[in-house]
């Protein structure tokens, strides 16, 4: 089961978001908290793979989650939402580990799109032997304006056709 855990401190945004995944990727088990303090909580019980986090909110923020997650141990591929983007913020995020940084307002195919890649990023590091490679992490950004996409994932793109039968299968 793949796992994804949404935190926004914005009702609707987790709505939104929990609507697009139901509605395009079923086979993901998605779970959602209204704070990042709440969603280390979700974390004590449950594993993600891949988690979703708005940048600001209230108390601990974004990347004050990602610290979090590293202290205690946990690897979920992490992708922010932002409104409030900065190149001082993108380079604070691929230096924490983030896979992405999407940009506010979020598009829909850009967002299912970052969280197929996420996931798959997770499953071929579960698989070394997969007979897939993975490079090393690089620790800088590629910014693609068109779509709002900041990755730390340098890489090719891999083809929706592998993303969807290692995100499905």
């Amino acid at each position: 089961m793949q796992r994804l855990l949404i935190i926004d401190d914005n009702p609707a945004a987790l709505q939104a978001y929990s609507d697009l995944l139901a509605a395009r990727e079923p086979a993901i088990q998605v779970t959602t908290a209204i704070s990042a303090e709440a969603a280390l909580e979700s974390m004590d019980a449950t594993v993600f793979d891949v988690v979703v986090c708005d940048f600001r909110l209230p108390g601990l923020d974004g990347l004050g989650f990602v610290r979090a997650c590293h202290e205690a141990g946990r690897d979920p591929a992490v992708v922010l939402v932002t409104g409030y983007g900065t190149i001082e913020l993108e380079e604070e995020a691929a230096q924490q580990g983030v896979y992405a940084v999407l940009h506010k307002p979020v598009d829909p195919q850009t967002f299912l799109s970052v969280v197929r890649r996420a996931f798959l990023r997770k499953w071929l590091r579960r698989f070394p032997g997969s007979g897939f490679a993975l490079e090393p992490e690089r620790t800088y950004s590629l910014a693609s304006e068109a779509t709002g996409v900041h990755t730390t994932d340098a890489r090719e793109p891999i083809s929706q056709a592998v993303i969807d039968d290692a995100v499905k299968g």
